[in-house]
Order: C-alpha cells, then structure tokens, then sequence
C-alpha cells in the first residue's frame, strides 16, 4: 500500500485491509484540544510536516529517529531491540514526510517532526482495528 493526502484539514482514513487496520489523521488545533491529543493517539507538528503525506510498507534501510534517540537506527535493528518476528514485519507501516519517516508502528512519531508545547497545528494520528 502506499497513501498520499496532502494537508487540508477535517478527517482522514487510510484503510489497510492486508494489515486489518485502518489508520485516522486529522487536524487540530493543539491550543484548543490540548487534552484530547494527550489520550486520542500520536501527534505530530503540522508546521514541521512536508506534504504530501505518505503511508507505506517499511523499505530495507529506512532510517528511523524516535523521541529520546540522539541518532536515528534502522528500523531492521528497532525490530530486532523490541522483539517482532520476520513475518510481523510485513506490511509495516511507516508514514513519511518528504525524507523524515515521520511515524511508525510501535515507534510513535519521529524526534523532527514531534509536537511540543510550542505546537499550534497539530496532525493526530490513531491506528484502529478492523473488526
């Protein structure tokens, strides 16, 4: 699979049946929903985003810098450190933006593109279950 949409605001679903997710971004306003963001998913600062945005399977060689990593790893080696098989890795997601993997499964959102407390413009993200 591989989804671009770009930055208008409103809600966004990704459906990935192969994964038996689905995947909702949406736009808020951090100042006003300040408390929503801190229970509803991952965000990621909209001013600090290139768009469009791109959902897609991880690649060999993706390079991937969490919150509280000074360096970024490939994500092989984060599998390797948290444990998910071969066959989990599959499909996993990773969204981009422009050349940051700006979000990923078990992951959270990237170092470069996290919000902070300076954050006006935020971009939630939630990955749901298929039922």
């Amino acid at each position: 699979y591989g989804d671009k949409f770009g930055s208008r605001g409103g809600l966004r679903e990704v459906t990935v049946r192969e994964q038996g997710c689905a995947f909702r971004f949406r736009v808020i306003d951090c100042a006003n929903e300040r408390g929503e963001t801190s229970i509803a998913g991952e965000v990621l600062d909209g001013a600090r985003l290139i768009y469009p945005l791109t959902l897609r399977n991880w690649r060999f060689g993706d390079r991937f810098r969490g919150r509280g990593r000074s360096e970024p790893h490939k994500l092989k080696r984060l599998f390797s450190e948290k444990g998910i098989d071969r066959w989990r890795r599959d499909g996993w997601p990773v969204l981009v933006s422009g050349e940051t993997r700006a979000w990923s499964r078990e992951f959270g959102v990237a170092a470069e593109v996290a919000a902070t407390r300076g954050t006006k413009t935020g971009v939630v993200i939630v990955e749901e279950k298929l039922e």
